[in-house]
């Protein structure tokens, strides 16, 4: 099992998560909603693309954000941790599990 690097954010009322290592984005009313929508989405993908053939499963398992969204995120979060510690919680990393 694979552990998956994800970000949940919030701007205004909406909840936005990413996964970084397979580049998907949900959007949802709150953060559970937008863990539960990413995993699902995950695992839907994996389902799918289990079932094509090589090299067109590890180029679709192996995808993941530019390294510039990386960054972006990762100013995010030590910026929030830093120096807004009543708004860190609208930037949060968790992890999502792959079964691949």
């Amino acid at each position: 099992m694979r552990s998956l690097q994800c970000i949940a954010y919030r701007t205004q009322d909406i909840w936005r998560a990413i996964c970084l290592d397979l580049e998907f984005a949900v959007q949802g009313d709150s953060l559970n909603d937008v863990r539960v929508m990413l995993v699902d989405a995950i695992q839907s993908h994996v389902e799918q693309v289990m079932t094509l053939d090589e090299p067109a499963r590890s180029r679709l398992l192996n995808r993941s954000v530019p390294l510039q969204v990386r960054a972006k995120f990762a100013i995010r979060l030590f910026l929030a941790t830093l120096f807004d510690r009543r708004q860190s919680k609208a930037v949060i990393r968790f992890p999502a599990s792959c079964p691949v």
